[in-house]
């Protein structure tokens, strides 16, 4: 059965029962039945359009793409959206803007514009009051680590840990299991142009062992001044006995 309005191409159409059909220059527009509501044409509204309501929200969306032309907004709060750029995604909450997705996939945490790393974290004090960029742990249970920011600018200042504990904690613990003689493993110090000015060596004096390590110390650039073997004597100026 078609029901035709204006033109004999345009008009509602009986497709079985419970089931109809809008049709307009001879194409299907929209399907309607018991089952679903299945639009054969995009939407394209002028304003809102509002699924289900306060009492009971849309609960499933059954497609494999959705396309929005921009932002993703939460209702009744304008300021905190989802927005999509070009091969870009940000986050806002309260009208700034907290993370971003770049197109290379380095990702920016009140940083608009991550720098060459995979994640990148700004400076947040300016929301937050607080100049910590990273944090592991309870503060109040003085037991945490964090990584801060200096004095509401972008420059890293120090990493604090803290522990609360009646033991002996290795709060630095620092490894290298290759076990061949040479080799080993070091805190390295730098300064002026980036250039290494001392270290913290402990060095494998034989294959496989952990025993036979001694450690040196380095400082004016590369040269050793010190060294502790591991039977315990201490040796200035000389790497050997």
């Amino acid at each position: 059965v078609f029901l035709a309005i204006g033109d004999n191409d345009t008009g509602i159409a009986q497709d079985g029962d419970g089931q109809f059909e809008i049709w307009a220059n001879n194409q299907e527009i929209a399907n309607f039945s018991t089952a679903a509501i299945d639009p054969k044409k995009s939407i394209l509204p002028s304003g809102a359009i509002n699924i289900g309501s306060d009492s009971t929200r849309i609960s499933h969306i059954y497609s494999t793409n959705i396309t929005l032309e921009s932002k993703l907004i939460h209702q009744g709060d304008t300021d905190t959206f989802l927005e999509f750029d070009t091969n870009t995604i940000s986050f806002d909450t309260a009208g700034s803007e907290r993370l971003r997705i770049t197109s290379d996939g380095r990702i920016g945490i009140h940083q608009t514009s991550p720098a060459a790393a995979s994640l990148h974290i700004g400076n947040s004090v300016a929301s937050t009051s607080s100049n910590i960029a990273l944090q592991v742990g309870t503060i109040s249970s003085n037991r945490y680590l964090t990584i801060n920011h200096f004095n509401n600018q972008q420059n890293v200042y120090n990493l604090k840990m803290r522990v609360n504990d009646n033991m002996l904690i290795p709060m630095i613990d620092l490894g290298n299991p290759y076990g061949s003689t040479g080799h080993g493993t070091q805190i390295k110090f730098s300064g002026y142009n980036d250039s290494e000015v001392g270290a913290i060596q402990v060095i494998n004096t034989a294959t496989n062992s952990s025993t036979a390590v001694d450690m040196a110390f380095r400082i004016g650039g590369t040269s050793e001044r010190l060294r502790i073997t591991g039977g315990g004597l201490v040796l200035i100026g000389t790497d050997s006995n």
